[in-house]
């Protein structure tokens, strides 16, 4: 009997600690490429007159004709890749300073440092990463910055 009541409280515990066990999230870099890392040799892309300033994921080649013009014929397989595409517009010129991508369970965050130049002129750019295709349940932020 005695032994039986030790089982019992053994198993409990194993069930207790199986199901209240979390998977740990930590933050780790994420690789992400440029059109020029497909061999595209022409690589200016931008968005059609109708389209706002934002950011955009597109997962389709229907989305990124109806989203973007580009001059040479840049083709992604969406079953693979994800695009993340954006513009914003500063009151200044700037340049990019650096860029990277971070990923956790639940986030993928691509950060953009720009710095900004001495000339004074609205200036509208365009941004973009190719990633290997997130998950479902993934969302994608970005946050850039001029300093």
């Amino acid at each position: 009997m005695k032994k039986q009541q030790i089982f019992q409280t053994i198993f409990l515990m194993f069930l207790f600690g199986m199901f209240s066990c979390k998977k740990e999230c930590h933050d780790n870099r994420r690789e992400f490429m440029k059109f020029h890392d497909f061999a595209c040799a022409d690589t200016s892309v931008h968005f059609r007159d109708s389209v706002y300033q934002g950011v955009y994921v597109i997962r389709s080649q229907q989305i990124f004709d109806s989203l973007l013009v580009n001059s040479s014929p840049i083709q992604l397989d969406f079953s693979r890749y994800a695009l993340l595409i954006g513009q914003i517009r500063f009151s200044s010129a700037v340049t990019l300073k650096s860029e990277k991508m971070n990923e956790n369970c639940n986030e993928i965050r691509f950060i953009q440092n720009f710095t900004n130049l001495p000339v004074y002129v609205d200036t509208m750019v365009v941004y973009h990463a190719i990633i290997f295709a997130p998950l479902e349940d993934q969302t994608i932020s970005v946050s850039t910055s001029a300093g």
